[in-house]
Formats: structure tokens, sequence, C-alpha cells
């Protein structure tokens, strides 16, 4: 009989195709892709032809016992062109899975028409078997590899994960109470999953220094906790807290663009029923100063007693003011008096309303002004006078008023008028949501500029630690 060259003899690729699954492991059939190559005793190819061969697979590598024989195909016609063959075990006898439970290792023999059995049978280790995890619903032994078990997908100890060159690229560690991940970066440790600890995961930086903590904790409710480079908290969320103890921000971080500063008050009253006397030209009676956190309308509420005592007609103006000034606003109110044959005091209550528009956090002051309107009226004076500056972050309307500057609003408009003293007035109508958005886009624009230099700050940390 014709022998085969022994040297090479067999060039062995398996791979797996599954065809069918079951909830029974032994009820799995298995195709293994085999590939072979058949040369003669001078390393020459043997004749192109269908020739029978029969596949079998033995617990020894030298038995005969057909005790010892777990599998066979039985006989296939299989085409040989140029010495490649290639044959799918499994396709004429079936091939479970069974077959590999609990086994290290098997002995693949092949049968050649022709040329009898090759003499050496081939062994099929971890390689062979492994493909077994992707078919069934439970793992097997690997080969004697211990991280695998028979009686489930159970990891049975530690697993460690690495990268082409050897470095480690993670790990899973099996405790007594759960299960961790850990996976690498440049062999740093970059993230952390416990399970043992009732869910946490930890983000490291590039240095090791912990950045980004997730605690499902016991019985305290979640915990998200950020650092900055040094380790300390910069923000936190704490559901096991309620108020302010639940949330850690930096100071300074809540931007009124993605989150609307709260409206605060600031009020101011005279605590006297003592009347001070109005002067031609306007004093300020009362004032009140407003911090604001940020850009924002301060609505402006004034009211008081304006009195008259006198035998002749005159008048009054109150206005709000944010500066001293002797000038007349369109939004003044104006009181009349007409005295004549009144005897004894008269007194008007008057109450009357600012809006302005602050383009920055700072601190404001408003004023409260009177003056009577004529000279020879001395007996006119105002009493129980208060003031009070609200803070509103936004608009949800029209905020209309009249300004003596128009400012830049292109769209403001100009009116004239004649006041209650016969004088020629002019004004500018401008809507303050204008300013509003203004000031809107101007923050935009510095945030955007700082997240790039933040950015451009953090490129060349990296840059630096690479290098």
């Amino acid at each position: 009989m014709k022998r085969l060259s022994l040297a090479h003899r067999l060039y062995i690729i398996l791979g797996l195709a599954v065809l069918t699954t079951g909830s029974a492991l032994a009820d799995i059939p298995l195709l293994v892709n085999y590939q072979g190559r058949l040369a003669d005793e001078n390393n020459q190819p043997v004749d192109n032809d269908m020739y029978e061969m029969v596949f079998s697979l033995w617990i020894d590598s030298t038995s005969t016992d057909p005790a010892d024989m777990v599998w066979t195909s039985g006989p296939s016609k299989i085409e040989v062109i140029n010495g490649l063959f290639n044959h799918a075990l499994g396709t004429n006898a079936i091939l479970t899975s069974d077959i590999f439970v609990n086994r290290t290792d098997l002995f693949l023999s092949v049968y050649v028409e022709g040329f009898g059995d090759l003499e050496a049978r081939q062994r099929i280790t971890s390689a062979g078997f492994s493909f077994q995890s992707l078919v069934a619903d439970t793992a097997y032994e690997v080969a004697g590899d211990p991280y695998l078990h028979a009686d489930g997908d159970t990891l049975r100890d530690h697993l460690r994960l690495q990268l082409a060159g050897g470095q480690m690229a993670g790990k899973i560690h099996v405790g007594a109470g759960g299960a961790d991940l850990f996976l690498y970066n440049d062999e740093h440790n970059s993230a952390s999953l416990y399970g043992e600890s009732y869910g946490s995961l930890y983000l490291y930086q590039g240095d090791g220094g912990r950045t980004v903590i997730l605690d499902g904790r016991s019985y305290s409710g979640g915990l998200l906790s950020l650092r900055d480079t040094s380790g300390t908290t910069a923000v936190e969320l704490d559901g096991g807290k309620v108020g302010d103890a639940a949330v850690i921000l930096p100071e300074g971080s809540v931007n009124a663009i993605e989150m609307l500063n709260e409206p605060g008050i600031a009020h101011k009253e005279a605590h006297t029923t003592a009347g001070r006397y109005l002067e031609t030209s306007y004093m300020q009676f009362d004032s009140v100063s407003i911090t604001i956190p940020g850009p924002g309308y301060v609505f402006l509420l004034g009211c008081a007693y304006i009195m008259f005592n006198e035998d002749v007609s005159t008048g009054a103006y109150v206005q709000i003011s944010d500066v001293i000034t002797t000038t007349t606003y369109i939004h003044a109110m104006y009181l009349y008096y007409d005295g004549t044959g009144v005897v004894g005091n008269t007194t008007i209550p008057v109450s009357l309303q600012r809006v302005m528009y602050e383009e920055s956090a700072g601190t404001y002051k408003y004023y409260l002004q009177a003056r009577r309107t004529i000279t020879a009226a001395v007996n006119v004076y105002i009493a129980r006078q208060r003031l009070t500056a609200i803070y509103i972050p936004t608009s949800y309307g029209e905020v209309s008023t009249a300004a003596a500057d128009p400012g830049d609003d292109p769209d403001a408009t100009m009116v004239s008028f004649t006041d209650e003293t016969g004088e020629e007035q002019t004004a500018w109508v401008t809507d303050l949501r204008y300013y509003e958005l203004k000031a809107k886009e101007a923050r935009l624009k510095a945030l955007e500029a700082e997240l790039e230099l933040e950015k451009a700050r953090d490129e060349a940390a990296e840059r630096e630690r690479r290098d």
C-alpha cells in the first residue's frame, strides 16, 4: 500500500458552523470544518480525484480498541485538488457536543482509501473545544483550563485579559460575595466595576486619580461624585440626603443660560409719619440696593403720601431713578392740587413702578425722588415713603418702557410730548428684551471661548503626558 508523507501530511484548521441549537446540551449537532493536504513521500500532492475518507475521534492516540472510539463519520467521498481537501465533520454522521464533555483531549484519525490510516492521529485540545461556548447554553471544561465549568457558564476564579503584546487590558475578579471588573489603559487602571459593594463604578484619569464615582450603596441611596484633577469633590449628587446637602456644586458653576437664577427681593421703607418738605428740584427721599446674581430685570415699586397745605393750586412729581438727577422722566407720576378756597391739609396716596434691565451681576441702587412745581407753594411734603426692588432673571413677553436715551436698540422709537407743566419732553420707547438677548449672546460667546480654552489645555496636557 502506498504511504503518504508524514512531514506534510495534514494542515488542520478547525472552525465551527452551528446548524441547530437546543435546550439539551447533548442534543446540539455541530459541524467542524476540517481542511487537510495529502502528499506523497516526495512531498508532492496526490493526484486530483475523489477519495473515500473516514474520520474518527478517539480518546487515545494509538488504541485500536473500538471502546476507545467515541465517534466516526463513516465513508465519505471527498474531492482532492492539488493535494488539498475540505470536509465538514458531522455531515454524514451527527457530531454532537456531548462528545466533548469533560474530555481534555481527543485524537482525530483519518483513513484515506488506497493509503490506509494516516500514521499519527491529530490531537485536538482547547483549540478544538473552545467553540462549544458559542453554541451551548452551558460551557465545558476546556482542555484542563480552570476558568470554565461544565455545570454552566461559571467562572471559577479570576480571569485576565491581555493585549496582543502581553500588556494587561483587564481582569475579572471573583470574590466571596460577588465579581469585580477592572479595565486598563496603558497598563493603568481606567475603570473599575464592583459587584461586591452593591454596584459601584469608578473611573480614573491618566495618573490613576479617581475622578468619577457612581455608587449604588446598600441602603443609603445612590451617589454620583465628580472630582477635579487633585481628587477634591467638585460635583456630587447624593440620593440619600435632602435639601442643600444632597447637591454639591462649584461656586459660580450654575450658569443662568442653562438654569435660571431664582428671583430675589430688596425693600426699604420710612419708619416715621413725619413728613419732609419738597423742593422745586428733585430730592432723594428713599433708596434701595439689591445685589443680583446675573443679568436680568429689576422690577421697582414705590409708594408714598404727598400732602398739600396750601390755598393755591400747585403740583408735585414723584419718580423712581437709578441716578441722582434733576430730570423728569416720562414714567414720573404727576399729582395736581387745586388749593383755591381750600383750608387744611389734603393727603394724596401715590403708587408708581418702573422696570430696569441690568446686563451683569452686581449691586444696584435705586432712588425714590420727588419735587414740587410751584415755588410759592412751600407747604408740600412727603411721608410714609417705601421702595421695593425685585430681581427677575428672564422675560416671558414684551417688556416695553420709555427712557431718555435709546441706547443701542435699533428698534427704539422716539416720542415727543408736553408734560403737565407745559414743557416739551422727548423720550425713547424700547423693548428691554433686546438687552436681555444681547446679554445672553455675549454670555454664550464667553462660555464657548472658555470651553475652547479648557479643551486646548486638556489637549496640551494629554500631549505632554504621552511625550
